[in-house]
């Protein structure tokens, strides 16, 4: 009697997903500002400045790159790397006081009910971020638009997010120095930067999906 009441007799066919273009621009903008609105609750403006900035300049290169067409599975082990490089950082982020260097060079930034500290940098941008960056990578292994974006977003935002190191000390009299994190973020800026050049060497794919 019970499994009448659970089985709806579907079937496991294969069901071949090809939505239009539009669809992943939607999916695009709304996974970027609940991303950011999360960011801007939780970890305070200062953070958020860098990753809307990522964002932005994600989001124009996947639509010249990534959108019209799918980016190549070649691309796929740079991103693993870069994602590897990220978890190093964070690793740096955490040891090195990275939130304390924040709210003491930048107090007026950090308002209730933001409550930065090294565990929620670290919780944040580095253990959910690689969630996301690998669900990004999976899609992009499937030629899904969406999924080309995360990558493109990872490799952007290993560029921008070392730059907040360097705009601190000249953004705030108290700063002291660049913060911790400044060595492992140039690395990761480098190689995030040699990876873009790398896609776009690449052939354009023909599929769309």
């Amino acid at each position: 009697m019970l499994a009448l009441l659970f089985d709806s007799n579907l079937d496991d066919a294969p069901i071949a997903f090809h939505p239009p273009p539009w669809v992943s621009i939607i999916a695009v903008v709304a996974l970027s500002l609940t991303t950011l609105l999360a960011i801007f609750i939780y970890l305070g403006v200062w953070i958020v400045i860098w990753a809307t900035l990522a964002t932005a300049i994600a989001f124009g290169l996947w639509l010249r790159i990534g959108y019209a067409h799918p980016l190549s599975r070649r691309a796929l082990p740079g991103h693993v790397l870069l994602i590897v490089v990220q978890l190093m950082q964070g690793a740096a982020l955490l040891s090195g006081g990275y939130a304390e260097a924040v709210i003491t060079a930048l107090p007026g930034l950090i308002q209730p009910p933001n409550i930065l500290t090294n565990a929620s940098i670290a919780l944040s941008l580095s253990l959910s971020a690689s969630v996301i960056w690998l669900l990004g990578g999976a899609f992009a292994f499937y030629h899904i638009r969406v999924g080309g974006f995360v990558v493109l977003l990872l490799a952007v935002w290993s560029i921008v997010f070392p730059l907040s190191h360097i705009a601190m000390p000249l953004v705030s009299a108290t700063a002291q120095g660049a913060g911790p994190g400044l060595a492992t973020g140039l690395l990761l800026a480098a190689l995030a930067i040699a990876f873009l050049r790398f896609i776009s060497t690449l052939p354009r794919q023909r599929t769309l999906s």
